[in-house]
């Protein structure tokens, strides 16, 4: 149970890092003021701060395909990023041995949409499940490290 937690607990903090590197990298997009930066996205969603990364990459590089390609293929990897980290972290679990295994978790979550009406999430997490989530983030991170430093010439990110 406690590498579980401990694991889900590694996915809420890569998860933070790669929401303030993406917003750090915003914030050089639009000035090279970091401040002025952290005013503008600081209180941006995630899933808002995506949509601004791909606006402002595709008006400042629109005539440099290799950087908008780089640039949508990491912006793939943050809607899926966004979207397990939001099934990890918005479900209740129950620790059991699942399949006698100590290392598995069940992960229920329940919600009810005008679109779906009542919908019942019911899993099997492993270790391995979350591992993989978690390696998921690190590369977004990773590779967007890449992305700004091939932008600005190795410049180190600067954070508000």
């Amino acid at each position: 149970m406690d590498k579980i937690q401990s694991k889900i607990g590694a996915i809420c903090i890569n998860f933070e890092t790669l929401d303030l590197v993406l917003s750090a990298t915003i914030s050089r997009l639009v000035s090279d003021n970091a401040k002025i930066g952290a005013i503008l996205t600081t209180e941006l969603s995630f899933g808002s701060l995506v949509n601004c990364f791909s606006s402002l990459i595709k008006y400042q590089f629109s005539t440099d395909n290799n950087i908008i390609s780089k640039a949508n293929e990491l912006i793939k990897v943050f809607n899926e990023c966004q979207i397990k980290r939001n099934q990890i972290i918005h479900s209740t679990y129950y620790f059991k041995d699942f399949e006698n295994n100590k290392n598995n978790v069940g992960r229920i979550k329940i919600s009810s949409k005008q679109k779906h009406g009542l919908k019942i999430d019911n899993e099997v997490i492993t270790e391995d499940d979350l591992k993989f989530i978690n390696e998921q983030i690190l590369l977004g991170i990773e590779q967007l490290q890449s992305l700004y430093s091939h932008l600005y010439q190795g410049e180190q990110i600067k954070y508000g």
